[in-house]
């Protein structure tokens, strides 16, 4: 018997709502002949965070891709089992050293790559395949045999899916925006504004001693990395992050730059 292509895993909160996630996933071709599901049981408490789930569910993969995605999502023409096997060949084919796909993220450049329809709009944002720095978390393909997880000093309900795509850019690899279009059912982020500042705090701390100036771009907010605390103190405010909301471009070619000379630099020695 062969092997199964995709192992789907979730953290569920809400059965009946993954319920109707997995027929359609069923109906677009995801079945259990080609498929393995595995759920991550929240409908009682909060017990599982998705880093941790992630690496899990990793560790546990013997298919060629693991999905970890959102339970509200829905497929449907545009989503289909056999048009996710054929956008990745074609992204194989593109740029075999790809480790994550999504359907959303945000560019080296500070702009955004979607194709994706969620509770407020429709989004075909720029062209696909597209590399990216970040992926929304609705939904992450990542390439099992490309050994990349999620920090296992972080844990939480946000910012996973850039803290995968950084660990992939640490090593060598890349991700992607591709062209496969479902219909997320939730808006976006359901915290406070205080306590997703209090994420993007301790992400910033996490991953800035591991840069000298990089801006990442998320889908629902911009970084700023840096070990300098000069450079943190220039950049780093929200003052700034609205400056590069403003001029996305000119912000990132900024820190693509000084990322360029840092490398060059910490080659030297």
């Amino acid at each position: 018997m062969s092997v199964p292509t995709f192992h789907i895993c979730t953290l569920v909160t809400k059965p009946e709502v993954y319920g109707a996630m997995k027929d359609s996933m069923t109906a677009a071709g995801f079945d259990e002949g080609r498929c393995r599901y595995t759920v991550f049981d929240n409908s009682s408490s909060n017990s599982r965070e998705p880093y941790g789930a992630i690496n899990d569910a990793l560790a546990r993969t013997v298919e060629p891709y693991l999905i970890f995605c959102h339970q509200d999502l829905v497929f449907g023409p545009d989503a289909t089992f056999e048009r996710l096997v054929r956008v990745l060949t074609e992204l194989d084919d593109v740029d075999p050293a790809w480790a994550v796909a999504g359907n959303a993220g945000g560019t080296r450049t500070l702009q955004l790559a979607m194709r994706i329809t969620d509770g407020s709009a429709v989004w075909r944002v720029g062209r696909v395949p597209r590399r990216v720095q970040s992926l929304d978390e609705n939904l992450l393909i990542i390439k099992a045999s490309s050994g990349i997880g999620c920090s296992g000093d972080l844990s939480g309900f946000h910012l996973y899916g850039t803290d995968i795509c950084l660990n992939a850019e640490e090593r060598g690899r890349r991700c992607y925006v591709i062209d496969f279009h479902i219909h997320h059912l939730s808006t976006g982020r359901t915290c406070t504004p205080e306590e997703f500042e209090a994420v993007r705090v301790r992400f910033e701390l996490r991953w800035g001693p591991r840069r000298l100036c990089q801006f990442v771009k998320t889908c629902c907010t911009t970084l700023f990395l840096s070990r300098s605390g000069a450079l943190r103190r220039c950049f780093g405010g929200p003052k700034m992050r609205r400056a590069t909301v403003r001029y996305p471009r000119a912000f990132g070619v900024l820190g693509i730059l000084v990322g360029i000379f840092d490398r060059r630099t910490t080659d030297g020695h």
